[in-house]
Protein backbone atom coordinates (compact mmCIF):
# COMPACT_ATOMS: atom_id res chain seq x y z
CA UNK A 1 0.00 0.00 0.00
CA UNK A 2 1.36 3.41 -0.91
CA UNK A 3 0.61 6.29 1.43
CA UNK A 4 0.38 9.95 0.43
CA UNK A 5 3.51 12.04 1.12
CA UNK A 6 1.79 13.90 3.98
CA UNK A 7 0.80 10.68 5.79
CA UNK A 8 1.62 10.52 9.49
CA UNK A 9 2.63 6.87 9.12
CA UNK A 10 6.34 6.62 8.18
CA UNK A 11 6.05 3.80 5.67
CA UNK A 12 7.85 3.19 2.41
CA UNK A 13 8.12 0.47 -0.17
CA UNK A 14 11.39 -1.36 0.42
CA UNK A 15 13.40 -2.80 -2.44
CA UNK A 16 16.64 -4.75 -2.50
CA UNK A 17 19.81 -3.99 -4.42
CA UNK A 18 23.22 -5.67 -4.66
CA UNK A 19 24.99 -2.33 -4.21
CA UNK A 20 23.32 0.62 -2.48
CA UNK A 21 26.10 3.03 -3.49
CA UNK A 22 25.69 2.29 -7.21
CA UNK A 23 21.88 2.46 -6.96
CA UNK A 24 22.14 5.84 -5.14
CA UNK A 25 24.48 7.24 -7.80
CA UNK A 26 22.29 6.05 -10.68
CA UNK A 27 19.16 7.61 -9.17
CA UNK A 28 21.03 10.86 -8.40
CA UNK A 29 22.09 11.07 -12.05
CA UNK A 30 18.46 10.70 -13.20
CA UNK A 31 17.41 13.66 -11.04
CA UNK A 32 15.34 11.54 -8.63
CA UNK A 33 14.27 13.08 -5.32
CA UNK A 34 16.80 11.60 -2.88
CA UNK A 35 16.19 12.09 0.83
CA UNK A 36 19.78 11.18 1.73
CA UNK A 37 22.89 12.87 0.32
CA UNK A 38 24.78 9.60 0.82
CA UNK A 39 23.97 5.96 1.54
CA UNK A 40 22.90 5.61 5.20
CA UNK A 41 25.12 3.32 7.27
CA UNK A 42 23.61 2.29 10.62
CA UNK A 43 25.30 -0.39 12.72
CA UNK A 44 23.35 -3.64 12.53
CA UNK A 45 21.40 -2.56 9.41
CA UNK A 46 22.19 -2.95 5.73
CA UNK A 47 23.34 0.10 3.74
CA UNK A 48 20.24 1.97 2.56
CA UNK A 49 18.83 5.23 1.26
CA UNK A 50 15.43 6.84 0.92
CA UNK A 51 13.95 8.50 -2.15
CA UNK A 52 10.61 9.38 -3.73
CA UNK A 53 8.97 8.37 -6.99
CA UNK A 54 7.48 11.04 -9.29
CA UNK A 55 4.19 10.87 -7.32
CA UNK A 56 5.97 11.51 -4.01
CA UNK A 57 5.67 7.95 -2.68
CA UNK A 58 8.43 6.99 -0.24
CA UNK A 59 10.81 4.28 -1.41
CA UNK A 60 13.84 2.67 0.21
CA UNK A 61 16.69 0.74 -1.35
CA UNK A 62 18.32 -1.76 1.03
CA UNK A 63 21.55 -3.49 0.11
CA UNK A 64 21.06 -7.25 0.29
CA UNK A 65 23.74 -9.78 1.18
CA UNK A 66 24.78 -11.83 -1.80
CA UNK A 67 24.36 -15.61 -1.61
CA UNK A 68 28.13 -16.16 -1.54
CA UNK A 69 28.54 -13.69 1.38
CA UNK A 70 25.77 -15.29 3.43
CA UNK A 71 27.18 -18.78 2.80
CA UNK A 72 30.70 -17.77 3.88
CA UNK A 73 29.42 -16.03 7.03
CA UNK A 74 27.48 -19.13 8.10
CA UNK A 75 30.52 -21.43 7.65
Amino acid sequence: MLLPPDSEIPMAVRMGTDNAQIAHERLRLTGATLHNDDVVLIEGSPPMFFFADPDGNGLVYLEEESVSESESSSS
